[in-house]
């Protein structure tokens, strides 16, 4: 559950009613905070699905009106006033679309191209006297039949596992459950900095730059991060 105190900031930074002093201590503090950024990330995705939900409502409402509106002219009769009108409304129509496809198209290309820069994780050897669990989750990763190794992994509660669903999940496009498991993983986990630019190239790819670059910046702040070229190459594409 998301604390009220945290809602009431939420809303303020995301409508741009917080003072230049008070985002800047926002954006310090998702940085900073770890369980502050999740709880952030956790009210954008349930903000989006209300904003889904009431936009479906509200398209549901216009396209009845306007069914009812064309019987009762229907009855009436359609008179070349009408039918100009509706050749003027299908073509703004048309062109309204041809526009929005050529920038989905344009998005979706800038999406896969951020998603291309993924850094390939192939699995550990499964060594001899593991866990048992851990032998079959991590032989069924290396094999890449994802949705066993997500069934294993997500058994064992471990750094480890987690960040190897995440990668799992990744590879079946489930990447809003993959980008939630790679913020959970602890900073003082040996797969820190592994999560960290997978969880940084996710929230680019979901539409959250802001949260992306915070998390890139912190990465090429150590220069001998094997990930500092990548996070830096990132950077620049956005």
């Amino acid at each position: 559950m998301i604390a009220q105190a945290y809602i009431d900031i939420f809303e303020n930074y995301l409508n741009g009613e917080l003072s230049p002093d008070e985002k800047l201590n926002f954006e310090s503090r998702l940085e900073m905070d770890q369980e502050f950024r999740f709880s952030f990330e956790k009210y954008k995705d349930l903000e989006c699905s209300l904003k889904r939900h009431f936009e479906r409502e509200s398209l549901k409402n216009k396209l009845r009106k306007s069914d009812a509106d064309s019987k009762i002219k229907g009855r009436r009769g359609i008179s070349r006033l009408h039918i100009g009108r509706f050749a003027v409304i299908g073509s703004a129509a048309v062109i309204l679309l041809s526009i929005l496809i050529y920038y989905n198209k344009n998005d979706d290309q800038e999406q896969a191209n951020f998603l291309d820069m993924w850094p390939y994780e192939e699995g550990l050897v499964v060594k001899m006297g593991s866990s048992i669990k851990y032998n079959p989750a991590m032989n069924a990763y290396r094999l890449e039949n994802w949705e066993e190794a997500i069934l294993l992994f997500s058994e064992l509660k471990t750094d480890t596992a987690a960040y190897f669903e995440g990668n799992a999940r990744f590879y079946l496009k489930d990447y809003v459950k993959a980008k939630k498991i790679f913020l959970s993983i602890d900073n003082n986990s040996s797969y820190y900095p592994d999560a960290q630019i997978r969880f940084a190239i996710l929230s680019i790819y979901c539409g959250e730059k802001q949260v992306a670059k915070i998390t890139l910046d912190d990465i090429i702040q150590d220069s001998s991060s094997e990930y500092h070229d990548l996070a830096l190459q990132l950077l620049e594409m956005m």
